[in-house]
């Protein structure tokens, strides 16, 4: 399997890899419906959120938001 800076081993995609605030955030993609309530919850500009999805993405070697969440369901359900 290909493997991208440890990021990637054996299929398996790690959150280890993430800060403590991006780990937050991955939490609250799991707990909110949308982004806007992400940011109210996280009392930030919801650019700011939009921006540390782009970089969570970027680190799990995913494209947008709708696959980060795949992959957190995903990951949770098993």
């Amino acid at each position: 399997m290909l493997c991208v800076c440890g990021e990637v081993y054996n299929g398996l995609r790690e959150l280890s890899v993430l800060t403590y605030r991006e780990k937050q955030i991955v939490y609250a993609l799991v707990n909110y419906k949308d982004v806007s309530s992400i940011a109210r919850a996280m009392n930030a500009n919801h650019k700011t959120i939009y921006s540390r999805v782009r970089k969570i993405a970027i680190k799990l070697n995913l494209r947008d938001i709708r696959q980060v969440r795949k992959f957190i369901f995903s990951e949770i359900t098993t």
